[in-house]
């Protein structure tokens, strides 16, 4: 069994897949690295198996909470966890996240952690957005965390294993349900300071924030 398995969702990535594969096969030589493929329409699988990682080519565009969900139910390490393709954390804090599970059983990266450092921002209004969004996800979930939509995140295989069992939302707000269960199962969380910077090219649109609304909703009811 691997130590790690590290999940890479991804949807039409081929400009910006093949630097973030690089940096994981060169900084986690021996792990396995699982690039999900969400129904994309370039090259974004083609550059997967380029780097010889392993691939799981969904059919259609489902979302990038299904996605980690497929990863995870077929990851094998003793770590599951997913890194975004975007390169906003570096290889040296993704390392972080991932050796951070064993004291705790579910690490992730957070961007507001007082410790954190932010080395490009986002544009105001996704700041905004962001605040008000996390303003929600307080309200219909009680969570406290300041930060859940940072792209890394990794706990201990069993407790990944049951959060995929348990996992129904499709779309980028998956990450607030996967806190939400674990704190629902009591699991022990932490949250891991990080270095970020913003990058371009995000798959994420503000369009996006009404889906996300109602997600809420929908992960209220099912908890």
């Amino acid at each position: 069994m691997k130590n790690y398995s590290i999940i890479v969702p991804a949807f039409n990535e081929e400009k910006r897949i093949s630097k973030v594969l690089s940096s994981l096969k060169k900084s986690f030589p021996e792990q396995e690295i699982i690039v999900v493929d969400d129904g994309s329409t370039d090259k974004t699988s083609e550059i997967a198996l380029r780097h010889k990682c392993v691939l799981i080519k969904l059919k259609k565009n489902s979302g990038k909470g299904i996605a980690v969900k497929k990863g995870f139910l077929k990851a094998k390490g003793k770590v599951i966890g997913f890194v975004d393709c975007d390169n906003s954390v570096s290889v040296k804090d993704i390392k972080k996240v991932f050796s951070s599970v064993g004291k705790t059983d579910f690490a992730f990266a957070s961007r507001r952690h007082p410790e954190s450092k932010i080395i490009l921002k986002q544009t105001f209004s996704r700041r905004l957005m962001s605040r008000f969004f996390n303003f929600l996800v307080k309200i219909f979930t009680g969570l406290p965390y300041p930060d859940t939509q940072c792209g890394c995140k990794a706990m201990k295989n069993k407790v990944a294993k049951k959060i995929a069992g348990k996992m129904k939302i499709n779309g980028f707000a998956f990450d607030v349900e996967m806190l939400s269960i674990a704190s629902k199962l009591n699991y022990k969380m932490e949250e891991i300071p990080i270095t970020w910077k913003d990058e371009k090219g995000s798959s994420f649109n503000l369009k996006y924030i009404p889906e996300m609304f109602f997600s809420l909703i929908k992960i209220r009811e099912n908890l």
